[in-house]
């Protein structure tokens, strides 16, 4: 069976499937059976321990794990790489425009002074 949404076209071989992290506990033996609790689980750890305790005996899950901590450890990098752009950018912009601010002090002084010693000589 094919079906149109916009211009896209769908078919019934496709198939999506959710799985609610709150709902862990409610897996179905045939949700324990294919590990998609373990993967829930995995899902919903929040420390790398953890991850790495519920991927110990499963294969997939080790590679899995594997590749999103390089994938994280990568932008972590990446992040600390445009804070250290973003920095230098600011700081370079925050002297430039200390040393324009300086410039046109000194030239404020300087057409006063020119001011005042032409006020000096009409005296």
């Amino acid at each position: 069976m094919l079906f149109f949404v916009g211009q896209y076209i769908f078919s019934d071989k496709l198939r999506i499937s959710v799985v609610d992290l709150n709902q862990i506990e409610l897996a179905s033996e045939e949700d324990i059976k294919y590990g998609i609790d373990l993967w829930a689980r995995v899902f919903k750890a929040t420390t790398w321990e953890e991850v790495d305790h519920l991927a110990q005996n499963n294969e997939y899950l080790q590679e899995t794990v594997s590749a999103v901590r390089q994938l994280t450890e990568d932008e972590k990098i990446r992040q600390q790489c445009q804070a250290r752009e973003y920095y230098y950018f600011w700081e370079n912009f925050k002297n430039q425009q200390h040393q324009k601010e300086l410039a046109d002090k000194d030239a404020l002084i300087a057409k006063l002074q020119t001011e005042l010693a032409t006020l000096k000589a009409k005296q």
